[in-house]
């Protein structure tokens, strides 16, 4: 088996230059890093990916952490998982999924010891567990290197993420809304015990207040953040005595619902009724017509700062960034004046 001294005996070099190659540190001229490429082309040399990670104590993974049965944003989710996979490829890591419930203790446990035994090098975190101030704080006391991704209540210089400002699309929203003449606006959110529902309704209340509009209790209701939580939210907010004459969902999934339990009875959008909902920059494939929307993030973005995190986890020089995202109105005519 073709080791590395014989790789630097080919080309004439030292055994550390022929490591510093393989790790793509600085150092070494393009002449002589091409000629140790070609050794080790030439003798068929493959490297030990363990004997890599005990030297560089690097475990070449990182931790995707998320909660299944909670994520505010689904579609989000299956994006990032998708975006952060390609890009970690890209940089020879590993990705490994870790799933909770909504006890977020067995993650905490989980991404720890994963760190603490170098299982990973550090951890990428979705809502709602990128909000969970006990987690942030227990990981970056531990030392351990993470990205927060969601809205990151809470975040401190220290600690690098892409903060979207959830309150302020759901406000973009409902102001959208208000000066089209609406004033009957159903709202569908997610659980109310999670920090994005809770900033999202705040944002749609400020808009609401602003405009001297008492928002009525009955217009609001809470969903199963998907299309069928949204199918039946909607078709209880259009069930009521004074049905609203628009409706706000607080993702891509409720707004798939909203459309269909329209498309099922008969109504026309948006002669009939005005949809919009917050998107997250996920397609949903059973929506049947693109909504307009406030977009939280847009995939470049998170692609740059995924792509820095990664880059720090092996150059301890580079430091990630706070992101902050702004909100994006996109019309696509689902909404009309009253």
């Amino acid at each position: 088996m073709t080791t590395i001294n014989d790789v630097a005996r080919y080309a004439g070099v030292a055994k550390k230059t022929v490591s510093r190659v393989l790790n793509n540190e600085p150092g070494v001229k393009p002449q002589t890093r091409e000629l140790v490429k070609q050794a080790m082309a030439t003798l068929g040399y493959v490297p030990s990916v363990s004997a890599r990670r005990l030297a560089q104590q690097r475990a070449n993974s990182i931790a995707l952490g998320y909660c299944h049965d909670a994520t505010s944003f689904p579609g989000l989710f299956q994006s990032m998982a998708r975006l952060t996979e390609s890009i970690a490829t890209m940089h020879g890591i590993d990705t490994l999924l870790c799933a909770e419930g909504r006890n977020n203790e067995p993650s905490i446990s989980k991404i720890l010891t994963q760190f603490t035994q170098r299982s990973v090098d550090g951890a990428i975190l979705l809502p709602p567990l990128s909000d969970d101030l006990t987690l942030v704080k227990i990981l970056h006391e531990a030392k351990a290197p993470m990205l927060r991704i969601g809205c990151c209540h809470g975040v401190t210089e220290h600690i690098p993420s892409v903060a979207h400002h959830i309150e302020q699309a759901a406000n973009q929203l409902a102001t959208h809304l208000l000066q089209l003449g609406h004033r009957h606006i159903g709202v569908i959110s997610g659980d109310s015990e999670q920090i994005s529902n809770q900033l999202a309704l705040e944002g749609f209340l400020s808009a609401c207040r602003k405009h001297n509009i008492h928002h009525r209790q009955q217009f609001y209701t809470e969903a199963n953040r998907t299309l069928s939580g949204g199918y039946q939210a909607t078709e209880a907010l259009l069930s009521l005595p004074q049905p609203p004459t628009a409706i706000v969902a607080f993702n891509n999934e409720l707004a798939a619902g909203v459309l269909a339990l329209s498309a099922r009875w008969g109504l026309n959008i948006p002669d009939d009724l005005s949809v919009c909902c917050i998107s997250d920059g996920s397609a949903t494939e059973q929506q049947l017509m693109p909504v307009t929307h406030s977009s939280l993030m847009e995939e470049s973005q998170v692609k740059t700062a995924i792509d820095e995190f990664l880059t720090s986890l092996r150059n301890a020089q580079h430091q990630p960034q706070i992101n902050s995202l702004q909100p994006r109105l996109n019309d696509h005519g689902t909404t009309a004046k009253l």
